[in-house]
């Protein structure tokens, strides 16, 4: 009992002090580097809701103090896993070789992540463009409410861009190593082959390690997601008995998740079925009531987490983001012939051509909606908000499900693009091709993409660390040829050892 006390004290004490030392800094890091902050979204001033986001203050607010509570909370599972691993090393002498294990990936991550810097921050998409909201706490609504809020809580506890990569490594390998050791090393005969097995498959798929070390909203949403799901199953193989305090952080990570991202809502409707599975079929002491008590949890973080992004996206997003998205599967429709004998149809088009013209759709498949948007003078992200908006992604989703077999083929096609397969059906779509019009709308596409710019030099110039870049690089590359010299050289030897081996043989 004791013991434990002195832990919590230690944990306590070095995340405070952490706290207060990541809070001064924060105060410095956090302001304006560039001067038309939010450009595209000035846009918002004559299209509907009469202020930019610069003017904005209750969603800076809001991006704020949701960025200090998650930095707040990261910080602490840090000290108690720091804590707990020298707890570990000092208390079980059996387990040292899988703190060392870990420490060591740990340490090769930070250091291909700062030895491929700026890289892993600014090359996956949209991620540059993020960085310089985040920088002064504004929100990106269409990409999520808590996609900034993720990058700056990042920045909050290590003040730098490359914090956005190295912080969910830590999270995800912390997780993915727990997860491995708990439900597969401990229950396994041959620990070292499984390590063996794992180190493998971590190091030898570029997509594994891309996601582990790149700073892309999706990245780190895949990386949740495995932690959050390996949790439950790790729980499920070690019966394990749920407490409150677990049940309110599995509520706030599946709450996380669905909010996030749109597609996550599946994790809110899984989520009682999953406690069932995990908690209540291997344990009767626990009641079902129990179950669905707990699961109402959920109600309470879902709403505090999904209100700013409803909030925002009402005021400066509209239905965008799903607009976009759905010319790509009406494109295939129109070119496989598609079934219009059904009594909405005429209905349907009139609300999609009062959005976007339906021959942009079959014209230019996924990239219908900006190039409408460029040639009619309009911005993507707030010109499709409203009952118009709405009316569109309706009639969109009746004339695809009059159409379901296009639509799913079609569907299955992106899922196979996503695996990285070629295509699981013919199909025929439109051009996938941007097009920028000269005068007025070139300059403002040339002003948006500088934006965007402007973010990838400040991660890459201002914030550089070249100095260990390049003696990573150089070292690195010393290493590498040293190896390849190792093996030609006794390659040729052994090559011409058989030669001789061989001849005196003849």
């Amino acid at each position: 009992m004791k013991k434990k006390h002195v832990f919590n004290k230690v944990i306590l004490i070095g995340y405070a002090l952490n706290l207060i030392l990541c809070f001064i800094c924060s105060i410095f890091y956090f302001h304006p580097i560039y001067e038309h902050v939010g450009w595209e979204n000035r846009a918002y001033k004559w299209l509907s809701s009469g202020e930019t986001m610069e003017e904005e203050i209750l969603g800076r607010l809001l991006c704020m103090i949701y960025s200090y509570i998650l930095a707040m909370l990261l910080l602490y599972l840090m000290w108690y896993w720091i804590v707990r691993l020298f707890k570990l090393w000092n208390e079980c002498k059996s387990k040292r070789i899988y703190v060392l294990l870990f420490l060591i990936l740990s340490f090769l991550g930070i250091l291909t992540i700062i030895g491929l810097y700026p890289t892993p921050v600014s090359d996956p998409p949209d991620t540059a463009w993020n960085y310089v909201y985040a920088r002064e706490f504004l929100p990106m609504y269409w990409h999520g409410f808590l996609t900034n809020v993720v990058h700056c809580a990042c920045m909050i506890i290590f003040p730098h861009p490359v914090a956005m990569s190295i912080i969910p490594f830590l999270l995800g390998i912390t997780g993915l190593c727990y997860i491995l050791y708990q439900s597969v090393i401990k229950n396994c005969k041959h620990e070292l082959l499984c390590i063996f097995i794992f180190f493998i498959f971590l190091l030898s798929m570029p997509e594994t390690v891309q996601v582990f070390i790149y700073a892309g909203r999706n990245y780190h949403y895949a990386l949740l997601s495995v932690c959050t799901l390996g949790i439950f199953l790790v729980d499920y193989m070690n019966n394990v008995i749920i407490t409150k305090a677990k049940i309110l952080w599995l509520s706030f990570l599946i709450c996380f998740l669905a909010c996030w991202r749109g597609e996550g809502i599946a994790y809110l409707v899984a989520f009682p079925f999953m406690l069932y599975g995990a908690y209540y079929q291997k344990n009767t002491k626990i009641s079902l009531k129990k179950i669905f008590k707990y699961s109402f949890f959920i109600v309470g973080i879902f709403l505090l987490l999904r209100i700013p992004d409803m909030y925002g996206s009402e005021k400066y997003q509209g239905d965008d983001y799903i607009i976009i998205n759905l010319p790509g599967p009406l494109s295939a429709v129109w070119a496989n012939n598609p079934n219009t004998n059904y009594k909405s149809y005429e209905k349907d088009m009139e609300h999609i051509n009062t959005v976007i013209n339906i021959n942009y759709i079959i014209k230019y498949a996924d990239m219908g909606s900006q190039n409408y948007n460029w040639d009619n003078l309009r911005i993507s992200r707030q010109s499709d908000a409203g009952e118009n908006g709405k009316a569109f992604i309706y009639a969109a989703y009746d004339i695809l499900f009059h159409n379901l077999n296009t639509f799913l083929k079609y569907q299955f096609n992106v899922f196979a693009k996503s695996l990285g397969v070629s295509s699981f059906f013919k199909l025929n779509t439109g051009p996938v091709e941007l097009y920028v019009q000269q005068g007025i709308i070139k300059d403002n596409y040339d002003k948006v993409m500088d934006y965007y710019r402007f973010g990838r030099n400040d991660i890459g110039i201002k914030h550089n660390i070249e100095l260990i870049n390049k003696t990573i690089d150089i070292n690195w590359s010393v290493f590498a040829k040293g190896i390849i010299d190792f093996l030609y050289c006794n390659g040729m030897q052994y090559s011409a050892y058989i030669k001789l081996t061989k001849t005196s043989h003849t």
